[in-house]
């Protein structure tokens, strides 16, 4: 079970790339330009990866107006990915690492197994939204088990806003204070 998850997450990592280098070609005047400072930002900054990429993803997104919303769910997908793939990675060189104790590597591979759960339940959760009838959705893990999720709408009211937050909460397992509920056209 656990090679298979390694092979799907390889696999979607691979795809996470292609889409990266499609968008980064497809258009290289105005996404070069609006994007590359966002980007150097983000990395520079020793934050925590989840919670300030989605702010800069934003702000790029706000500041292009060649880029659809389509690309901002794509993009933030693709930097969650990319995130929880860089944690993947080192909690595997722990294992990996023939210096590590077994409580290293025991808690290595139950943040692996907590990880790629919570990886499912994203999914879950998207699919669920999705499901209610946005046409796009993601959840960004913030610190501390709380969640952002962004749905494809112009306006959301406080009825839709509850009803997203209820099946977000529902797939996670976490309380809906915990989620926040953002709508991107």
């Amino acid at each position: 079970m656990v090679k298979r998850q390694t092979v799907w997450l390889s696999t979607m990592m691979v795809l996470s790339l292609m889409l990266i280098g499609y968008y980064t070609m497809n258009n290289p005047t105005e996404t070069t330009n609006a994007s590359s400072p966002s980007v150097t930002t983000t990395v520079g900054t020793p934050d925590s990866a989840s919670s300030s990429t989605s702010p800069s993803l934003n702000a790029s997104s706000s500041q292009s107006t060649s880029e659809s919303s389509v690309d901002f769910f794509v993009a933030t997908q693709t930097q969650v990915d990319k995130n929880m793939s860089e944690t993947l990675d080192n909690l595997r060189s722990v294992i990996a690492n023939s210096n590590a104790s077994t409580e290293q590597i025991g808690s290595a591979e139950d943040q692996i197994k907590q990880l790629m759960d919570l990886k499912g339940q994203m999914a879950n959760a998207v699919d669920a939204v999705e499901g209610a009838g946005y046409k796009e959705c993601v959840v960004v893990p913030d610190a501390n088990d709380k969640f952002t999720v962004y749905v494809s709408a112009k306006k959301l009211s406080a009825d839709d806003a509850v009803q997203v937050m209820n099946l977000v909460a529902q797939q996670l397992g976490v309380p809906m204070t915990n989620i926040i509920v953002t709508p991107h056209a």
